[in-house]
Formats: structure tokens, C-alpha cells, sequence
């Protein structure tokens, strides 16, 4: 359980008395937790969407839920996409762009990526036909978390000596939580898309390995930043797609 405590959390906004608060290596090893807290998370969404809907208009309704996909997780994978975007985009050194990935302050290109972000979650989110948006939002979370967890286990980490913040993770991998983690979203695919499985899991599996390969390619490695943005995307991604599905 103390694992699963480490997971909820890193991953969540939830504050834990000190009595369940957890240490690095507990965090660590809490990765095998991380497509469940995605699951409770898509739960949540799915109570404060069709609570609000009730008395909101559809737009504010959407805003709403979009907004808590990311604040779900207290704006940390957030954080991780305008650093990323801050630090890939720039076109400069390796050593240069680790710097300014570690740099505070926001730039144009990270606040270019959260407005994106933010605006292609809402407008799908809002394209969701009502009686089927369970479904994407169920499965928008699940993807994200599960999306971490296969570079986690199955890549190198940048700052794995340095104690960077997904050194944890990095320090305490195990590759048998990639297969854990693709089960679980392969069958949060076959309850929430049905027909479309094969499609939509060649679709996440695909982007994942392309997006991990390419940071692997321009930094060497993957960092904490990336991991937030590939959960942020990956969020994004499904959500679309989910959009486009319901609406066939």
C-alpha cells in the first residue's frame, strides 16, 4: 500500500498526513501504480462532468473538465511541457538545452505548447457527444499515466545519477511494469473504444516509441520534463481521437 500512497501522491493534487507520505525509493517502485491513480483520476472526471452538466452550458462544462485533466496532477506534467517545449524547440546545444529545460522561468515556446494544450483538450472535450464522453475521459487519463510508465521501465534517464526528480523512477525501474502498464491500457481501450482497440492501441504504442525515441535522439536520454510532457500529449492525443470516433 505504501506504494500505491507514492503514487497517488506524486501523480495527483491529493495531500497525504504524514503517516502516508513516502520516501524516494517508495516513489520509485510506485510506477506499478500509476495506470490505477490514471483510472481514479478518470473516474473523477467523469463525476465532475456529468455533475456540471447539469446546470453549466457545454462550453464551460468542457473547459472545466479539460482544465482538471491537467490540474488533476497539480499542473506537474504541465510544468514538464513547457520546459520540454522550451528546451527542445530552442535548437540549440544539448548542454544548452538541458539548461534552459532547468530554467524557472516559462519562455515563448513552453507557453506556446500549454495554450495549445489546454485549447485542443477543451475543443475536444466539448466535441464529445454528451452520453458518450465517459468514455474518453475514462480513457484520456489511463493513456497518459500508461504512456510514462513504458519510458520509465524501458528507457534511459538522463539525470539517473544526478538525483534529478524521475531518478526515483529511473533508480527503481522495472521493465515488468511496461507489460503491466500496456495491459492495462490495451484494456481500458477494449472497455471505452470497443472496435476501434487494434487502431487506437497501435495509435498510443506508436506515438509513445516515436516521441521517446526522438527525445532519446536529441538529449541522449529522457528527463522528468519529458515524462510530464508525454502524459500531457498523450492526454491530448486520446481525447482528439476519442472526439473524432464518437462523432463518426
Amino acid at each position: 500500500m505504501k506504494r500505491f500512497f507514492a503514487a497517488i501522491g506524486f501523480l495527483t493534487v491529493i495531500p497525504l498526513p504524514s503517516s502516508m507520505r513516502t520516501d524516494g525509493d517508495s516513489v520509485g517502485t510506485g510506477t506499478f501504480y500509476f495506470p490505477v491513480v490514471g483510472l481514479l483520476i478518470g473516474v473523477f472526471l467523469i463525476m465532475v462532468y456529468t455533475i456540471t452538466s447539469k446546470f453549466l452550458p457545454l462550453l464551460l462544462v468542457a473547459s472545466i473538465t479539460a482544465l482538471l485533466t491537467t490540474w488533476a496532477s497539480g499542473g506537474l506534467h504541465m510544468d514538464g511541457l513547457t520546459d520540454t517545449a522550451d528546451g527542445i524547440l530552442s535548437g540549440t546545444s544539448v548542454e544548452r538545452t538541458l539548461e534552459i529545460m532547468k530554467d524557472p522561468n516559462t519562455g515563448a515556446f513552453g507557453v506556446l505548447a500549454m495554450i495549445s494544450i489546454v485549447t485542443m483538450k477543451i475543443f475536444a472535450v466539448v466535441s464529445l457527444p454528451q452520453t458518450d464522453a465517459m468514455w474518453a475521459l475514462l480513457a484520456a487519463p489511463v493513456a497518459g499515466r500508461c504512456a510514462m510508465v513504458l519510458p520509465m521501465s524501458l528507457r534511459d534517464y538522463l539525470s539517473g545519477k544526478e538525483g534529478g526528480l524521475g531518478s526515483a523512477f529511473y533508480n527503481k525501474r522495472q521493465t515488468g511494469n511496461a507489460l503491466w502498464a500496456s495491459g492495462f491500457v490495451v484494456a481500458t481501450f477494449v472497455i471505452t473504444a470497443k472496435f476501434h482497440v487494434i487502431g487506437l492501441s497501435i495509435l498510443f504504442f506508436g506515438a509513445t516509441f516515436l516521441y521517446s525515441k526522438y527525445i532519446c535522439n536529441k538529449l541522449g536520454a529522457m528527463t522528468g520534463d519529458t515524462y510530464g510532457a508525454l502524459c500531457e500529449i498523450m492526454e491530448t492525443m486520446i481525447l482528439i481521437i476519442f472526439a473524432g470516433l464518437l462523432n463518426v
